[in-house]
């Protein structure tokens, strides 16, 4: 009790909730008798909840009072045992009502401690669809090469690149003053900007003004530009870049912990004795990174005679036809990648409460079993299907545009529904989302955000956390997330597949 008072005096709020604990229930007659009172087949557990329920469905409200004492003591007058059969009855009585989650819990508390506490892991979805970078958005481009005559020359090919990918965009450069006017006859770059950060002297080092800087920086920014690209393999200078835009593109001696949008990991060149690129390839090649072209994302192409055949084999499926269709591969290559059947089966149930929606498993030979598993806990068998096994991977890469959304692991599948144009929700947990996204433009990741991530290990075994990134990972999460990717990309309401 005490502990809850220190959460923001979390007892001394009078709120809403789902149901109040059937030690201290306070109810006027009629409202009891007109939902019919407590299910008495719910003896000893679980009653307080199916009754709190059941009053919501009615229309009415479940209030906590904190300023309501009693003193209640815990099992003082009935028999032990009992619990787990009557929280399974429970479970059975209110159906899918509860596998989302207590609506009035906040998803950023940790469910599993007795006491509101702050969940030090909590659950985030993410739009990490491809191509990362989306070219129509960027407007205003800042080049930063403040370097010395040669280098600026050898930039010339990577800033061509650039303005080939955006040739609507404006291009402008800062550079050193004795360059300006080498940029300004340049038909790439619309505006120049200059600033002396080395000595025009490379052997004389840096010769930066702060104050001059500073005013530099207040310039740049109310350009408002949207993207920076550091044309330095060096990072002396990176900081210029990082400051001025919204976005920044630069070489980075430690990419995985750089804070600007998008780190790309530095060739090595101390004591490196082999060849190595060029520096003009090496600059073309960071170039490179913002071309985004959808087009490369296009689908995976099959024969026409596969065409027909799963055109032919969706139509002969029930579930295929529903208002909307759920595809779900549970399987991954590792078991440590794997969500769980019974947390999918869960899941399935709460789209059977909440939507109209069919759900079609996906899979190998091999992963029969698991949607065995997965199809013996659901509530509503007719509304399921499993198609593991069936027919080829071509076969799948073509089967799987019949549906509207699709969920699954960090696998293969998950990919192929990617690029295939499905909107795709990944479940991921030991791999990063950004890292290891589906192709397509419309792809969203649910996860628990892990200091660890992306897990060293490929066993469960050799985790020191023993897989919790998976393990809390709860189905009322998942839902959440193919909710919210459901919202964003309604069903589209022409024929499918063409």
């Amino acid at each position: 009790t005490e502990k809850c008072r220190e959460y923001h005096d979390f007892l001394h709020y009078r709120r809403e909730c789902t149901f109040c604990t059937g030690a201290c229930i306070a109810i006027e007659r009629k409202k009891f008798e007109k939902v019919g009172g407590f299910d008495e087949d719910l003896v000893l557990v679980s009653n307080d909840l199916e009754f709190g329920v059941r009053l919501r469905e009615a229309g009415y409200r479940n209030l906590y009072l904190p300023d309501v004492k009693l003193t209640h003591k815990e099992k003082a007058t009935r028999r032990e045992g009992g619990e787990s059969e009557g929280e399974a009855y429970a479970a059975r009585m209110l159906g899918g009502k509860m596998s989302a989650g207590d609506e009035y819990f906040n998803v950023y508390l940790d469910r599993y401690l007795d006491v509101p506490t702050p969940d030090p892991y909590p659950v985030r979805a993410m739009l990490t669809g491809s191509p990362t970078f989306s070219r129509a958005l960027v407007r205003r481009i800042l080049l930063v090469k403040l370097d010395h005559i040669g280098d600026n020359v050898i930039a010339l090919p990577a800033v061509r690149k650039i303005r080939a990918l955006f040739p609507d965009a404006r291009l402008d450069i800062l550079c050193a003053p004795w360059l300006k006017n080498f940029w300004s006859a340049q038909p790439e770059i619309d505006n120049v900007f200059t600033y002396e950060y080395f000595t025009e002297r490379s052997q004389n080092g840096v010769s930066a003004d702060e104050e001059r800087l500073k005013t530099l920086l207040s310039e740049l920014k109310k350009q408002r530009y949207d993207l920076s690209v550091h044309l330095r393999r060096h990072e002396e200078t990176k900081f210029i870049a990082e400051q001025a835009a919204d976005y920044c593109l630069a070489y980075s001696g430690n990419a995985d912990y750089d804070e600007i949008a998008f780190p790309v990991p530095a060739f090595t060149d101390k004591f490196l004795r082999d060849p190595k690129w060029s520096m003009r390839d090496q600059l073309v090649s960071l170039a490179g990174w913002l071309d985004g072209e959808p087009s490369l994302d296009a689908p995976i192409q099959v024969p026409p005679e596969t065409r027909e055949k799963m055109r032919a084999y969706a139509a002969g499926i029930p579930q295929f036809s529903a208002p909307v269709v759920v595809g779900i591969h549970a399987g991954a290559g590792g078991d440590f990648r794997q969500w769980g059947a019974r947390k999918f089966a869960r899941l399935c149930n709460i789209l059977f409460e909440k939507t109209d929606a069919c759900v079609v498993l996906f899979g190998g030979k091999n992963e029969e079993p698991i949607n065995k598993e997965i199809m013996e806990q659901v509530r509503d068998p007719s509304r399921i299907i499993s198609v593991a096994g069936h027919g080829s991977l071509l076969d799948f890469c073509e089967l799987v545009r019949y549906v509207d959304y699709f969920v699954g692991n960090n696998s293969g599948p998950k990919h192929i529904a990617g690029i295939q144009g499905v909107p795709t929700l990944s479940i991921d947990g030991i791999s990063d989302e950004q890292e290891w996204s589906a192709p397509g433009a419309v792809h969203m990741t649910v996860r628990k955000v892990m200091n660890c991530c992306p897990c060293p290990y490929f066993l469960k075994e050799q985790c020191a956390k023993n897989g919790i990134c998976l393990a809390l990972l709860d189905a009322g999460d998942v839902w959440r997330g193919l909710e919210r990717l459901m919202l964003l990309y309604p069903k589209k309401t022409e024929e499918k597949n063409g």
